[in-house]
């Protein structure tokens, strides 16, 4: 009997011990917290377009904050006024020729107005389709693991570790708006829920082609201005768009006349031609090249004046006979080699059946 009493006793100081010391944790749980995202330019919201300055000094502001097709931009004007006679200068939006009331990419409640992309004035920051982008994310209870990112043109979002990168937007227009949006990702998957946003309009750039490098006969190399073929000759020549060398759609060439009916058309991706049949006497050849915007290139020709290293006459000669004499003796200055062997292709094929290459 005592024993059950002195066992029953050290479960009542137990029991007695742990419900004294047992208490509510008073603390709130915080859920998990989304990162924020954020794009490494100045304004990253305000492109402007060119300021309006009336009577008075004052200034109206334009910049784009959005869009909602090729078209048309959302705009929004702010009024500057002149502070010669003040103080400080300040700043109030302009909502006398607003289309609909609404809230601004910073937040801000005001007027908007659209319009026309192509009825404006150029935009001070008018940018190429090849954009360097840089941005980060930041997380007040976890670390930033990742990125997903997607242009307008994107029908997905696209993951990436990096913080920073260059995009080269597919424009097809000659001037475009392309939205850029970027999102941070944590340790715990929670994803920025207002990404950071980047509106842009793009101007097309105009392709480039230029001969290959060494591609036509030199004047130190052929000792004289004069370039004399057979009725066969071969042009390579070099590509280049800024907007990627993809958008190069049509390559246009002629001989010795420019009309604009006079152009025959090759593939955008042909570096080189072979001519052939090429009419004898002197002869001139013009190039040019055209992207998916309609941009058209500048125009290169062979013989160029403007390239004075470059042989200044392309003189074609007739193919004469099947038998060819290469006089590739550089001592023989008087031709007395040259003459021989002429003069036995005279006694052999007869005088209209050799043609000669010095």
């Amino acid at each position: 009997m005592r024993f059950y009493t002195l066992i029953l006793s050290f479960f009542l100081i137990i029991s007695l011990s742990c419900n004294r010391w047992e208490y509510d944790d008073p603390s709130i749980q915080v859920g998990s917290v989304s990162p924020e995202t954020h794009l490494s330019l100045v304004a990253l919201d305000t492109i402007w377009v060119a300021p309006q300055i009336d009577q008075n000094g004052d200034t109206t502001l334009f910049y784009i904050i959005d869009y909602f097709d090729s078209s048309f931009v959302i705009i929004d004007s702010m009024w500057v006024i002149d502070s010669s006679n003040q103080d400080n200068s300040y700043w109030v939006y302009d909502t006398s020729n607003f289309m609909w009331w609404g809230t601004d990419l910073s937040g801000e409640d005001h007027g908007f107005e659209t319009i026309s992309l192509f009825d404006t004035s150029a935009f001070h920051t008018i940018t190429t389709s090849k954009q360097e982008l840089n941005w980060w994310g930041d997380d007040p209870d976890g670390d930033i693991v990742g990125y997903y990112y997607r242009w307008n043109t994107d029908s997905d979002w696209i993951y990436t570790e990096k913080e920073g990168g260059i995009f080269y937007v597919p424009i097809r227009t000659e001037l475009d708006i392309f939205s850029f949006e970027i999102k941070a990702v944590d340790n715990e998957g929670n994803e920025d829920n207002t990404p950071a946003k980047l509106v842009v309009p793009i101007q097309n750039s105009s392709p480039q082609i230029t001969f290959r490098y060494l591609s036509n006969p030199q004047i130190s190399d052929i000792g004289g201005d004069t370039s004399f073929t057979f009725p066969t000759r071969t042009f390579v020549w070099d590509l280049y768009d800024q907007d990627g060398n993809e958008t190069i759609t049509d390559i246009f060439y002629t001989l010795n006349d420019t009309c604009d009916t006079c152009w025959a058309r090759l593939a955008g991706d042909i570096n080189s031609i072979t001519l052939t049949n090429l009419d004898p006497g002197i002869n001139s050849i013009y190039l040019k090249c055209k992207d998916i915007a309609g941009a058209v290139s500048g125009r290169i020709q062979f013989p160029d004046s403007t390239m004075p290293d470059n042989a200044q006459v392309w003189w074609v000669k007739p193919l004469i006979g099947d038998v060819l004499i290469v006089d590739d003796y550089p001592l023989d200055n008087s031709n007395n080699a040259l003459n021989w062997y002429a003069s036995m292709m005279d006694t052999l094929v007869g005088e209209d059946g050799y043609s000669i290459w010095e």
